[in-house]
């Protein structure tokens, strides 16, 4: 087999000169052949013009709309949100910040009683005592430090959400650009989305929403306060109007983390969950790290005591002259740690599924060819939903030497699903299409198995009656004869 990306390590193989093996046109009889027409010649699925470069452009495109007009529509709504109760919380800090000020009306009472003590001294009245002149109470201080706080996370919302805006437009501006081959795109379209991925984008969008729920509790909070110096009725009802709101809050964020399928279910759901299980993993992993110590000690602590036991037993044996009593360390124990360790292994497995400068750019891009064609490859095998997408996807993959690195980490990253290997057609699978899978499934067999054998080629082609025999061989009358032209066709 000829190969365009991967070459295997033999010097022999380098040497052999490319040879392309051309067959007969494939029919195009879905919308998605029309729209992405099959590659002519067996072995250029991922050259710079392939086929599934443009089905990854067509399926990131419409991932990275989905997700970025996601946030866009977010990111509007927080903005308008957060301008309309700014201005509302505004005219409560009005009337609030005076709390603050010194109080006029108490320094002319003040005078006034210094005045009437002066000229009090014959009448002999006892005046009651002067007011106060401390203008900042410890309650206004916490309503206007409530509003305050209030007023200013809505406007860091506002700020931050403004900048988001224009990240998102940055993101969608750098892969508008034009590219000398869809292959090119992909590598940089990869570059742009793992950075994307890298940095901590998608958790601001889900924090910006907390934060404005924060502020507007934080002013819920300032409103109680301010009605209890008022009147403490009202100020009561309003604490359980209060905590009813905050009771179903809580309950509709927090239930998702239980029940995934709940519909309220939010991004910072997601954020959670991913926070949770990141901590269970490492908890799982420090106790796995912890356990062959912990084993170490116990294996020299519980012999010792063993020992004394037996020493202390036999003293008693001597003095009371009682029957002999033997304790034995008990048999087999080292086998439980390993299949303890082997079992938080799986926990933490199982916890990790559930949780996945232009010029300098350029450069990187260079430097990074081969693991950006695998993670392109890769997502759109396990990330995208349409079946002849991810077919496109797989077939790509008989393009890979099998002995290359980019095969063996796809071999180790995940075990390739089959169930999608062919493209949806109405007058079945072709020629090409048939060759290109099996291709693909012996370019994801082990290194050193024996996978040119016949019955690894009729469990790729002929598993589904459907299947035609390349042509003139599905109208032979014996099924056997059949299966032997195709087998000697393929291993050709």
């Amino acid at each position: 087999m000829d190969y365009v990306l991967g070459s295997s390590d033999d010097a022999t193989q380098d040497a052999a000169p490319r040879i392309d093996h051309k067959l007969p046109a494939e029919e195009l009889d879905t919308e998605f052949k029309k729209e992405f027409p099959p590659d002519p010649i067996i072995g250029s699925e991922m050259d710079d013009a392939a086929r599934v470069w443009k089905v990854y452009r067509k399926e990131a495109n419409a991932h990275d709309t989905a997700l970025l007009d996601g946030w866009s529509s977010t990111l509007d709504i927080l903005l308008i949100f957060a301008g309309l109760f700014s201005a509302v919380a505004t005219a409560f800090v009005i009337e609030s910040y005076q709390l603050l000020q010194p109080d006029s009306a108490a320094y002319t009472a003040a005078a006034l009683y210094i005045l009437v003590s002066a000229t009090n001294h014959s009448t002999g009245i006892t005046l009651p005592p002067p007011p106060d002149l401390q203008y900042a109470s410890s309650l206004a201080r916490w309503i206007n430090g409530l509003w305050f706080t209030s007023i200013l996370l809505s406007l860091i919302v506002a700020l931050l959400s403004i900048l988001v805006k224009q990240w998102i437009g940055e993101y969608r501006a750098r892969n508008l650009a034009s590219a000398k081959s869809p292959r090119a795109w992909a590598h940089r379209r990869e570059v742009y989305f793992q950075a994307l991925t890298a940095w901590p984008v998608a958790e601001l969008v889900s924090l910006l929403p907390i934060m404005l729920h924060m502020s507007l509790f934080l002013f819920f909070a300032g409103v109680i306060a301010f009605l209890w110096t008022l009147d403490i009725t009202i100020g009561i009802w309003i604490i359980c109007l209060g905590s009813l709101l905050c009771v179903f809050y809580l309950g509709c964020t927090l239930v998702p983390l239980w029940i995934p399928q709940c519909p309220t279910s939010t991004p910072l759901v997601h954020q959670l969950r991913r926070g949770i299980m990141s901590i269970e993993i490492l908890g799982l992993r420090a106790f796995a790290a912890a356990l062959p110590a912990f084993l170490k000690v116990k294996d020299r602590v519980v012999p010792r005591f063993l020992t004394r036991q037996r020493s202390a037993l036999s003293r008693l044996q001597d003095s009371v002259s009682i029957l002999p009593v033997t304790i034995s360390p008990p048999v087999g124990q080292p086998e439980v740690p390993m299949a303890l360790q082997d079992r938080i292994k799986e926990m933490v497995e199982q916890v990790t599924a559930q949780r996945r400068d232009i010029s300098a750019v350029s450069q990187r891009i260079e430097q990074r060819k081969d693991e950006l064609d695998g993670s392109a490859i890769y997502w759109i095998i396990f990330d995208v939903s349409d079946s002849d997408a991810v077919a496109v996807g797989i077939q790509a993959l008989g393009a890979i030497h099998p002995s290359s690195l980019m095969a063996e980490r796809f071999r180790l990253l995940h075990p390739v699903r089959w169930d999608n290997i062919l493209t949806r057609s109405a007058a079945g699978t072709s020629v090409a299409e048939a060759i290109r899978v099996h291709r693909s499934q012996a370019c994801m067999m082990p290194s050193g198995s024996d996978w040119m054998t016949f019955s690894r080629v009729f469990d790729v082609l002929l598993h589904l009656w459907k299947i035609p025999l390349l042509g003139s061989f599905r109208s032979e009358q014996s099924t056997r004869s059949s299966r032997s032209k195709v087998a000697n066709f393929l291993t050709s």
